[in-house]
């Protein structure tokens, strides 16, 4: 693997600050923290500073639920799921994140809170940062 240049380095804190990182830049950055260690940037000390990040494979679910049943489930997905996006229009559309392997009990779980009337879906899947223990 070769060392990042001056310009991908600052792109790289650029877009670990921002928190959009991919896990191809992910993968890239332990020859950044590397070079990190031996420079006394202050950009670079925080990168060196968070240490390493645990990825996990996470499906991107979505659903649509009315008003009524909103109450019911919103405490539900906020702790069992990383919600993204919450549309408040004529129904109510959730997108979340939830760990793939946990992905068919929270879907189930939705349906049942809801009494069969939303139909979750999983639109798609991507890496998500777990939190540290």
């Amino acid at each position: 693997m070769r060392s990042l240049n001056g310009y991908a380095k600052s792109i790289m804190m650029q877009r670990i600050t921002a928190g959009r990182i991919t896990c191809a830049e992910l993968r890239r950055c332990a020859v950044f923290r590397t070079t990190a260690n031996r420079k006394s940037s202050s950009d670079e000390s925080r990168f060196v500073a968070a240490g390493s990040v645990t990825m996990a494979p996470c499906a991107e679910i979505e659903f649509v639920t009315d008003y009524t049943r909103f109450g019911g489930i919103e405490g539900f997905v906020r702790k069992n799921s990383t919600v993204r996006n919450i549309e408040f229009l004529e129904n109510i559309k959730f997108n979340c994140l939830v760990e793939t392997k946990k992905a068919d009990a929270f879907i189930a779980d939705i349906i049942e809170r809801t009494d069969g009337r939303s139909a979750p879906c999983m639109i798609g899947e991507e890496y998500m940062p777990l939190a540290e223990k």
